[in-house]
């Protein structure tokens, strides 16, 4: 899976695509795994304080909340596995190295992909009647596209 060619381009840039087996390669995995554990992890902490200052917190409702957190990081794996096999467990990467620096160049038709789902996200927004919350949601995944 290792770069094969590096190609030198007439621009003087050098490009090459690097394939990441996503069934083997643990590396994106991990870090959703991390990300989300320490955002939802925080969160649930959060709010099992604030219960507690208010006298609301009983053993069930705790133990719910503690469970949140791992039920969400299981879902995300779930789901990063069956991304991993619709895309034939290969995440195609390509590089491009000038002078400055080594760039990831992202695929047009992964761009295509990122769009539409902006695009279904506020669409998905506007319809539930969160109009704004869905506009804003969508600008913020396909940028200024």
């Amino acid at each position: 899976m290792y770069p094969d060619r590096v190609t030198l381009g007439e621009d003087g840039v050098y490009r090459w695509t690097y394939e990441m087996d996503m069934i083997r390669d643990h590396t994106m995995i991990n870090l959703l795994v991390k990300v989300l554990g320490i955002i939802f992890g925080a969160i649930c902490v959060i709010l099992l304080v604030l219960l507690a200052v208010n006298g609301l917190l009983t053993l069930p409702a705790a133990l719910w909340i503690l469970a949140e957190p791992f039920i969400i990081v299981l879902l995300a794996i779930l789901i990063y596995r069956i991304i991993a096999r619709v895309r034939g467990g290969i995440l195609p990467m390509r590089y491009e190295m000038n002078d400055e620096a080594v760039l990831y160049v992202r695929d047009p038709r992964t761009q295509r992909v990122m769009t539409s789902a902006a695009l279904n996200t506020a669409l998905t927004g506007a319809a539930a009647g969160k109009a704004a919350q869905g506009l804003a949601s969508g600008a913020a995944i396909g940028g200024a596209a």
